[in-house]
């Protein structure tokens, strides 16, 4: 997927009749957006959409690319909107890069031929006929250059990093690296039917799991009891993860690396776990380093949009008439 830019509130201006005849989509600044760098980003577009669109249609039999929003535009029409806007935001940053005289190695132009060639194989036979890889390559080039140029501006705004840091809790990032044996309170009889776990079964699952803290490894315990349906496995969540059962949380934050928590009842099912690593400090340098990024593009936004004003758009209108997300011509 080629990664894009944020939007950004552009001026534009429609051109003459002759442009029509023009081989390109638009020009930004000087730039050609090609016919392939347009429709590629509008392919783009249709696939991030592409599983909500297909919700609607196949559950509530409703056409999502024609919903309707209170501004008149379909949908269809707000993401061809937004397309544009991304393509005017690229290649902008792009003219102020190539200005200031920026480019690529080798190796990254070799990097994103094989980028290209890679998001061209994974298009579709209708959407690849509507693409030249040569137009690809030089799509992702301008990207890795935009971005770079993007990255220049926000490197140079003045914040405060040490405010910044201070203000994000690393309790809230710590990382709980388990390992764990887990059993449904759900079982089935002899015909298949789901039936709560009898009483007696259920001391079978606690005894087992109560066996299993004295070794190494929970990984045995499952071929152990074969017929108690055991589950093993390891995963990691944070202190402050909403999508884990509370119970897990608190077990994990009060175990030393290596201890195991017990038998633990949560409204899943029977968990026992062990702790294997809460050292990582990964999770506390991405907030920080997503808490910083934020700070740069907001100190950013004034000048950007100073920037974004002066450019100067042509567009290929009758081209961009014929593009339309989400409906097969």
């Amino acid at each position: 997927m080629i990664k894009k830019l944020l939007l950004f509130i552009m001026i534009f201006a429609f051109i003459p009749a002759s442009y029509a005849e023009s081989s390109a989509a638009l020009t930004v600044d000087g730039q050609t957006v090609s016919f392939t760098e347009a429709y590629i980003y509008i392919i783009n577009a249709e696939q991030e959409y592409a599983d909500v669109a297909k919700y609607y249609e196949d559950y509530l039999d409703i056409d999502y690319w024609s919903l309707t929003y209170a501004n008149g535009m379909t949908v269809s029409q707000m993401i061809k909107s937004d397309v544009f806007d991304q393509l005017k935001s690229m290649n902008a940053f792009y003219a102020i890069a190539f200005e200031n005289g920026l480019s690529l190695t080798d190796a990254e132009r070799a990097s994103c031929r094989t980028d290209a060639e890679n998001a061209y194989q994974a298009l579709s036979v209708t959407d690849a006929e509507k693409i030249d890889i040569d137009d690809l390559s030089y799509v992702f080039e301008k990207q890795l250059l935009a971005d770079r140029m993007y990255s220049v501006f926000l490197e140079n705004m003045l914040i405060d990093e040490k405010e910044i840091r201070s203000s994000i809790d690393p309790k809230d990032y710590t990382v709980y690296d388990i390992e764990y044996l887990f059993r449904t309170f759900d079982d089935f009889d002899e015909s298949g039917k789901s039936m709560p776990l009898t009483e007696d079964k259920q001391a079978l699952i606690e005894k087992a799991f109560s066996e299993a803290q004295n070794c190494p490894s929970f990984s045995d315990a499952p071929n152990h009891y074969p017929a108690l349906d055991i589950i093993y496995g390891t995963t990691s969540f944070l202190s402050a993860d909403e999508t884990v059962d509370p119970v897990l949380i608190q077990a994990a934050q009060s175990l030393a690396i290596g201890e195991t928590s017990g038998i633990l009842k949560t409204d899943f099912g029977l968990f026992l776990i062990r702790l294997i690593d809460n050292t990582s400090l990964k999770a506390y340098e991405q907030a920080v380093q997503t808490a910083l990024y934020e700070a740069r593009e907001a100190a950013f936004a004034s000048e950007k949009e100073s920037i974004l004003k002066k450019c100067e758009y042509e567009i290929n209108v009758p081209f961009w008439n014929t593009l339309a997300p989400g409906v097969k011509n």
